[in-house]
């Protein structure tokens, strides 16, 4: 891996997917501008389509900005990618991009060894006993699930465990931005590990046992 971002680690669906989601509109009116650096719409706008091609899209693929304009305090931009046109939101700062969850246009978006995954599924069935055990391991050992509530596969990663999900050692990015812009999260799921990797995307359950130490009795 180099330190650029790797484009082919995130297919175009998952980049632009989010931006569908109707509740992501919810979260972006709770934010408060990071900084008192106001840019004008055009330069909102040329900051959000550049970060999009350099960082996001695989080398050939097309991308434009269609539209920008102010709404409830923060930019609505029409962006065309390829032949699909998707709406999506900055702040007025440009530096928070809304897509699925938000991602900061001021850092580089965190880098994983393996492709981001849409979905996993367990191997097998687990007790709700065992699933409670490892969601409370997981915490006690330090691990950090990192998410929004308009991610569907936070989501889905959460309906895994069931009951136990409460155990599980989330953070809402939505309540807490600070902590999740120090950690550097860039796009959610994002799990962090004792020993300090770091895996995008929905983990099957046996992975994450795996990753943290934490045994499945």
């Amino acid at each position: 891996m180099t330190e650029k971002t790797n484009k082919n680690l995130i297919p175009i669906a998952i980049v632009v997917a989010g931006v569908l989601i109707a509740g992501a509109v919810l979260f972006i009116n709770q934010q408060k501008t990071a900084s008192s650096e106001i840019l004008s719409s055009q330069q909102a706008g040329e900051k959000t389509i550049n970060f999009i091609k350099e960082n996001l899209l695989p080398e050939g693929t097309t991308a434009s900005l269609i539209s920008i304009v102010e709404e409830s305090g923060i930019y609505k931009i029409q962006l065309k990618i390829e032949d699909q046109e998707y709406p999506s939101y900055v702040t007025k700062d440009g530096k928070l991009l809304f897509p699925d969850g938000w991602i900061n246009l001021d850092e580089e978006i965190p880098v994983t060894e393996e492709p981001v995954v849409e979905a996993e599924l367990p191997e097998k069935e687990y007790s709700e006993e065992i699933l409670e055990i490892l969601a409370k391991c997981l915490d006690e050992k330090g691990a950090k699930f990192y998410g929004t509530p308009t991610c569907p596969y936070c989501t889905g990663q959460k309906e895994m465990f069931g009951q136990a999900a409460e155990y599980l050692p989330y953070v809402d990015c939505t309540e807490k931005r600070d902590e999740c812009e120090a950690a550097n999260v860039g796009g959610v799921p994002d799990w962090r590990f004792p020993d300090g990797s770091q895996q995008l995307g929905m983990l099957t359950i046996e992975k994450l046992a795996e990753l943290s130490g934490c045994e499945l009795k």
